[in-house]
């Protein structure tokens, strides 16, 4: 049973609904420990304060808005003039005086993420039941159901300041940066998952699957830590095991029942890299009750006897002494004289598989074989009894003991991509993470041979690098392009990827032969990075703006690999940093970070019709367009720069015009931070880098901006005053390099470096 209750579903005044069972949906264990610690979970809920604890180690933030009451932005003055007349007098302008003290009657609330962040951690995907994985993106946790790919989502919550609520909450409850650890508990009373972030102030919160809410206060690492690396709940439900980056490499033993540390060690200078409780025997002195391995280090901890001792010192083999231990994974087994024991398999960054019992500590390996790689991560299998291991060199092999006691291999599969997290289901259902972005399906009970089996594809999504392309195809499908290679064509009515390419030529692939068939392999060069895609519906040809400083044009959204001619060669060494369609298809400009600014024909085989090249004057070096908009009747383009500059260009001709005449023309969009339409959007900070991004939604007349708090905010548009009110949303882990609205009821929002795509549904409240 998962226990948590949802706080957005309750009334104004913060209680519950009166057909609310808050002691059916619980937990009772929790309630019992509650009540047990003198604090009574109803009171709690309806103060709002949501299992808040009284001790000082779950402080709140405070997470107010910057200043609101602010008129003076002097960087504006060196770009436009605000002329307030001309404001009143446009028929855009409907709103004025009070109505900008209240938020827009639209909510955002994230429908379903394209994006698995596996990359540089391991095993963070599971089973939660037959239906249901879970896995973690940016600063969300998913459960995702792996046969109609809906979704569940851990994060995003919106932020509310005293100023535009002040019966609202500000207690944080989702992560507001990277997950970074993540693991599950189940039994027949409950359920939970327990995630952690990185930050100044590394932060573990408890949830439910059910319903994805926050159940049970917060913790927080020292502030050293840098991040929560790894997080392991023991077989009771009662404890939770962490560690971070701290220069000590420091443990945390925190108790869920009295809501506090117990234990905190500092281990020494060689990282850890994993933490895992075993079977938990409170009986007996287990002595290897929780097991960490990292940088020269095997380290058995026990919590009743607060002991914990390293095995490198009793080991002689000087080899062991150079080695770097991955991964680790228990099985439960019960003796020759009926003692349960903790059987302990270890493996190494040279790939050995260490296998420990902790009765008396005997160490046997085994290799599997040559020319492996680092040992990725282990999983027991509880319906064949075997264990299931992955290797850094993207073979997965089937081990099992032998008469002898020793490990040995029963099959082996290899991959495109190294497997870093494998999860099973009481139907003997696996999926496996890969460090490319994919979580594949395997049903073992359709027939086929390991060697030829056929695994389906639940999620693709963008890998290393950033990703900071995106362009709307049709009504139900966008494009993306990243540092990764990859060109992905997402359908968000299926919640799929339909289709996938890659920036690479062929002369950029490597046909390499692996034991059952032959795989490509890509030469990851910076001509394989996209920074930026546009679409032409006229035409169905895709423009992708590469890192290189070329423009790669494809023939058709169906053939995302096929070039419709030889990449353009514009501004070599030079990024492209965006690139747009006109409406019509009609001309593509694009601009660089070499200071240049190009306009191309598409009806005559993509030529240079007109460019700003040399002209210093206007865009001086190491000064680039990053966003423009088209005015509606294709006259003018507005530009805004990375360094804050605002400028506007007849177009295709691109002179040069006053700012004057930013107020007189009519554009189809508002992709420009330091438009006059968009000008509270600052709320009276002087920096204009707190805005990373804008976009306007055309129907409904609402404006999206990203900040530097990563947060998503939604805006009635125009947004004239300071005091402007919004409704904040926490987003991506990185700061929103894009925003773009697919429809009235749709916007996508994409993270860069996070490497995830949030797609939100707009909602209209009373």
């Amino acid at each position: 049973m998962g226990c948590g209750g949802s706080i957005t579903e309750w009334n104004g005044k913060g209680i519950p609904e009166d057909d609310f069972n808050f002691e059916a949906y619980s937990s009772k264990f929790y309630i019992e420990q509650m009540n047990k610690n003198g604090i009574n979970v109803k009171d709690l809920r309806k103060n709002n304060v949501y299992f808040k604890s009284i001790n000082s180690l779950f402080e709140e933030e405070d997470m107010l808005n910057g200043k609101e009451d602010a008129d003076l932005k002097p960087w504006l003055k060196t770009i436009y003039k605000i002329n307030p007349e001309v404001l009143k007098n446009q028929t855009t302008i409907k709103k004025f005086n009070d109505e900008q003290y209240y938020p827009p009657k639209f909510d955002l609330k994230i429908d379903h993420i394209f994006g698995f962040h596996i990359d540089d951690i391991r095993s963070n995907l599971f089973f939660i039941d037959n239906d249901n994985i879970l896995f973690t993106a940016s600063t969300c946790a998913i459960v995702h159901n792996i046969y109609d790919n809906t979704q569940k989502i851990f994060g995003c919550d919106k932020l509310y300041s005293k100023a535009l609520d002040k019966n609202k909450s500000s207690e944080l409850l989702c992560h507001n940066d990277q997950i970074t650890a993540i693991d599950y508990y189940n039994s027949q009373d409950m359920s939970f998952v327990a995630t952690g972030q990185r930050g100044e102030k590394p932060m573990i919160l408890l949830w439910s699957p059910i319903d994805c809410k926050t159940i049970y206060a917060k913790y927080y690492q020292n502030e050293d830590s840098l991040e929560v690396s790894d997080i392991s709940i023991d077989k009771s439900g009662k404890y939770i095991a962490s560690f971070g980056k701290d220069k000590d490499n420091t443990f945390y033993i925190y108790d869920l029942q009295k809501q506090k540390i117990v234990w905190e060690k500092k281990t020494d200078e060689n990282y850890l890299l994993q933490i895992r409780y075993g079977y938990t025997n409170y009986n007996k002195d287990n002595k290897d009750e929780i097991c960490m391995v990292g940088k020269k280090k095997i380290i058995f901890a026990n919590l009743k006897k607060r002991t914990y001792h390293n095995l490198i010192l009793y080991m002689n083999e000087p080899e062991f002494n150079k080695n770097i231990y991955t991964c680790c994974k228990y099985l439960h087994l019960n003796d020759n004289e009926g003692y349960e024991v903790n059987v302990w398999l270890i493996g190494t960054y040279d790939g050995k598989i260490l296998q420990f019992n902790n009765k008396n500590n005997s160490i046997n390996f085994s290799k599997l074989y040559k020319y492996n790689g680092s040992i990725e991560t282990i999983m027991f299998d509880d319906v064949s009894e075997k264990f299931i291991i992955s290797d850094a060199k993207n073979y997965v092999y089937l081990v099992s003991f032998n008469n002898d006691g020793n490990l040995q291999v029963v099959s082996k599969m290899k991959f495109e991509s190294t497997v870093k997290a494998i999860s099973m289901n009481k139907k003997g259902l696996t999926i496996y993470g890969f460090k490319n972005g994919y979580i594949k399906l395997f049903n073992p009970n359709n027939g086929e041979e390991v060697s030829s089996v056929t695994f389906e594809d639940i999620v693709i999504s963008h890998c290393f690098g950033g990703i900071f392309g995106i362009d709307k195809v049709d009504e139900k499908r966008f494009v993306s392009v990243g540092e990764d290679n990859k060109i992905i064509l997402y359908n968000y009515k299926v919640n799929k990827a339909e289709d996938i390419g890659y920036i690479s030529c062929k002369d950029d692939v490597e046909l390499v032969k692996g034991e059952d068939k032959y795989f490509l392999k890509y030469n990851y060069l910076d001509n394989h990075k996209a920074w930026c895609v546009s679409y032409n519906l006229t035409k169905d040809n895709l423009a992708i703006g590469l890192y290189n400083g070329n423009v790669s044009i494809r023939r058709s959204i169906k053939y995302l690999s096929e070039k419709l001619l030889e990449d353009i060669i514009l501004t070599p060494g030079y990024p492209i940093s965006i690139l747009k369609y006109t409406p019509y298809g009609d001309y593509l400009t694009v601009a660089s970070t070499g200071s240049k600014l190009f306009i191309l024909d598409p009806n005559d085989d993509y030529l240079i019709k007109y460019k700003i090249d040399d002209d210093l004057s206007i865009l001086p070096k190491n000064i680039f367009i990053n966003n423009f908009d088209y005015e509606n009747n294709k006259n003018y383009i507005r530009c805004t720069t990375n360094s804050n500059n605002f400028f506007i260009f007849t177009f295709p001709e691109l002179e040069n015009k006053p700012d004057k005449i930013e107020q007189e023309i009519n554009f189809r969009e508002n992709t420009c931070k330091f438009t006059s339409n968009v000008q509270g959007i600052f709320s009276g900070n002087d920096d204009p880098s707190v805005i990373t991004c804008c976009a306007k939604e055309i129907y409904n007349n609402i404006l999206c901006t990203g900040d530097n708090r990563r947060c998503l905010n939604l805006y009635d548009y125009p947004v004239i005053h300071d005091n402007s009110l919004c409704k904040s949303y926490y987003s991506h882990s990185y700061v929103i390099s894009q925003i773009l609205f697919l429809s009235n009821t749709k916007v996508v929002t994409i993270g860069g470096n996070d490497k995830s795509i949030f797609v939100w549904n707009i909602i209209k409240t009373k």
